[in-house]
């Protein structure tokens, strides 16, 4: 493989900034041939409702949105739902259809079930949740405080409170939230996306090299690598992307020399050294940060594959990649990559028997 195509690779495994944001639940009503089957909850639900229930999935295919919707909002307050877990499980289908509204009407309709007042932080979070995608700001808000109140050392409560800020340009309290988060989790990834927005907002008109400087500043009194490498991306946003991971690399190879070693670094670390084409001290960091027989996080282990391939070592990436597939917690897109390649591989060689060094290069 191509040494510039194997850097390429590295930004799909590492979460650096230049990633694509983990999307969110969404269904697109305007195409037939890409609606899913009708959620599995509200299937099951369907089959023990009256018989006018049985329409449901016909007003679901034929994308019939209003006659689907006065549906379901009519059985949803009238038919009883006998469990808190099939309640959930009936807002989260409506959550995925963005039936936000009815999501919240069916949880409203049915608050027996709920955790009122509860020590649950999941079912807090959930019908937090719920609230703030309808809308339901202030709502959401007494959710989300109770569920932090329960654990203030998970990150979650901090990005969602900050959320609802923003949508209401609370930017005082935002501004409060996301200090508090970034002390807590100092490397967070989405509260450092919050806090450049919030610069952005609070300050519109400043130039790119005077935010650098306002997040760099921000990185270093939290003792944070990552918002150091946010710094520098908005710093050299107009330079290329290899010259952008280069400074990042470097930026984190000063920290792992002050000590930074755990696995969210190293992940960080070597998928910057990768998408820099710094393939031998990729797997140099590895084996000294991780003596052999250490077991290796999956992102890890995959970030070695690359670099071994990056420098045609071909017989040890195909080493490697086996290793990587008997891994029972690979993602099924990167067990599903890998195989291809395997297949591709295999096949190239019947047609075009080539030293395995020559193989490589085509992977």
């Amino acid at each position: 493989m191509q040494k510039a195509c194997i850097a390429s690779l590295f930004r799909h495994v590492s979460k650096g900034m230049r990633l694509p944001p983990t999307p969110t639940l969404t269904l697109t009503l305007t195409k037939k041939h890409s609606m899913p089957k009708l959620p599995q909850s509200l299937t099951e639900w369907v089959q023990q409702c009256p018989d006018e229930a049985q329409h449901l999935p016909l007003f679901y295919h034929s994308e019939d949105l209003p006659r689907l919707t006065t549906t379901l909002k009519w059985h949803l307050t009238h038919t009883p739902v006998l469990s808190t877990k099939v309640l959930y499980s009936l807002a989260a289908d409506l959550i995925t259809m963005e039936l936000f509204q009815l999501a919240l009407e069916l949880i409203d309709a049915h608050q027996q079930l709920c955790y009122q007042g509860s020590e649950d932080f999941h079912a807090l979070s959930f019908e937090g949740m719920v609230c703030y995608m309808a809308g339901a700001f202030s709502r959401a808000e007494i959710f989300y405080k109770k569920a932090h109140h329960l654990l203030p050392t998970e990150p979650a409560p901090y990005v969602n409170l900050v959320e609802i800020f923003f949508a209401e340009k609370r930017w005082k309290e935002a501004e409060e939230w996301l200090d508090a988060g970034l002390n807590t989790h100092p490397n967070y990834p989405r509260l450092w996306e919050q806090q450049y927005l919030l610069c952005t907002e609070r300050q519109p008109d400043q130039s790119s090299a005077a935010l650098a400087q306002h997040l760099d500043g921000i990185a270093q009194q939290k003792n944070s690598w990552y918002g150091g490498c946010v710094a520098i991306e908005v710093r050299l946003a107009e330079e290329t992307e290899e010259r952008l991971h280069e400074a990042q690399a470097h930026h984190l190879g000063a920290c792992y020399s002050r000590g930074e070693n755990d696995d969210e670094f190293l992940i960080e670390y070597t998928g910057y050294l990768g998408a820099s084409g710094q393939y031998t001290k990729l797997l140099q960091v590895l084996w000294q940060a991780k003596p052999s027989g250490t077991a290796l996080p999956w992102k890890l282990d995959m970030h070695a594959y690359q670099a071994l391939e990056g420098l045609e070592r071909s017989q040890e990436a195909q080493d490697k990649r086996q290793l990587l597939l008997q891994r029972s917690d690979l993602p099924t897109e990167v067990r599903s990559y890998l195989q291809n390649l395997k297949q591709e591989t295999a096949s190239q060689s019947i047609e075009d028997p080539k030293p395995a060094k020559e193989v490589s290069r085509s992977i």
